[in-house]
């Protein structure tokens, strides 16, 4: 549903790109990563930027309970604290109007019915899980379920990657058998992009394209060299062939995975029966935190009037300290090592 042919140009690989910044912290940053004293600053001034809307939403305290929020957030923006104050404000908005932890299997069983996206089984050899995704097996023409399926599987891969401490997930799009026919619209193609690059950034660690069109191979030949040498690392394409062994062993436990792709299962590893039992253990373990999460906002509420001026002063230090810290890191000009040139891509 991300990557067709009609929708492939400089400026959806940028966009993808975007949504993929590293900014060098390791490869697969975990939870318990050392911050410096001025990024653990930056952390607590954007935890307070938005405290405000987040204390009162569930499921915002559900999806900003870790630190690892904040970070990625802020990575995305280069530790800029208002940038990434903007993106993450643009998030949580979205997030309460789309709604996105509260899709459940029953609402998109018919999109799961066939295969055609997986959280798969088995992790990559860096222990991110790996979204599967076959075109080949699309079976429905309606976008707006299309996409709330995507979504379903990206919040079930970053709830794994939070839980294991991981923080990004692995694509493998399976593009063999694939045809036009599979495609779906220009529009809902972009729109999936901008869902990406604007409210999962720095979720994705890897994207396998493995046995792709050939023009999807002519149009990453085009703006490869366009984009920094840490993102080309990060999207990769697989052809059947010679190094198909190789380059699939070197991100992936071949014992795991499917003979299709140059495993060693002989069968699918789909099955309707496991995505049903998985995704049903997701749904209940997501109620769960927000049941949980609705008593906590209830006992603060009984605790403490709504509208106290102990709130108000409160809330004034608040603003006051996220300012000074953000004039504090202005002059220090907080980055990560070794930013890009800032004529490059950077994912």
């Amino acid at each position: 549903i991300l990557l067709v042919p009609h929708a492939l140009s400089p400026s959806l690989f940028s966009g993808l790109a975007e949504s993929m910044v590293s900014h060098g912290l390791p490869t697969v940053p975990s939870h318990g990563i050392e911050l410096t004293e001025a990024q653990k600053e930056l952390v607590a001034a954007l935890r307070n930027e938005v405290a405000g809307v987040v204390q009162k939403h569930a499921s915002l305290r559900c999806f900003c309970e870790n630190e690892h929020t904040y970070v990625r957030f802020l990575r995305a923006r280069q530790w800029n604290l208002h940038k990434a104050a903007k993106m993450l404000h643009a998030t949580l908005e979205w997030r309460l109007e789309y709604r996105p932890e509260a899709i459940r299997y029953e609402e998109i069983k018919e999109e799961a019915s066939t295969g055609k996206q997986d959280v798969f089984p088995v992790r990559d050899k860096v222990g991110r899980p790996i979204i599967l995704m076959r075109p080949r097996f699309e079976n429905t023409k309606t976008s707006d379920r299309q996409i709330r399926f995507l979504i379903y599987n990206l919040e079930r891969a970053s709830r794994i990657a939070d839980h294991d401490g991981v923080g990004k997930m692995t694509w493998l799009l399976d593009f063999e058998g694939y045809a036009l026919m599979n495609a779906p619209p220009l529009r809902v193609s972009m729109h999936c992009n901008s869902i990406l690059q604007n409210h999962y950034p720095e979720r994705l660690g890897l994207a396998c394209i493995y046995a792709a069109p050939f023009l999807f191979s002519m149009t990453w030949k085009a703006v490869r060299p366009f984009i920094d040498h840490v993102t080309q690392e990060k999207i990769v394409f697989v052809d059947k062939g010679k190094t198909e062994a190789a380059a699939m062993g070197e991100r992936f436990h071949m014992d795991g995975m499917e003979k299709c792709v140059g495993g060693t299962l002989p069968d699918f590893a789909f099955t309707v029966e496991r995505f049903e039992a998985e995704g049903r253990a997701y749904d209940s373990a997501v109620e769960t935190d927000l049941a949980a999460m609705e008593v906590v906002l209830a006992q603060h509420a009984a605790a403490a009037p709504e509208s106290s001026a102990a709130d108000v002063v409160t809330n004034l230090s608040t603003l006051s300290a996220s300012n000074a810290v953000a004039a504090k890191m202005e002059q220090m000009q907080v980055v990560d090592p070794a930013p890009p040139p800032a004529t490059e891509v950077r994912a």
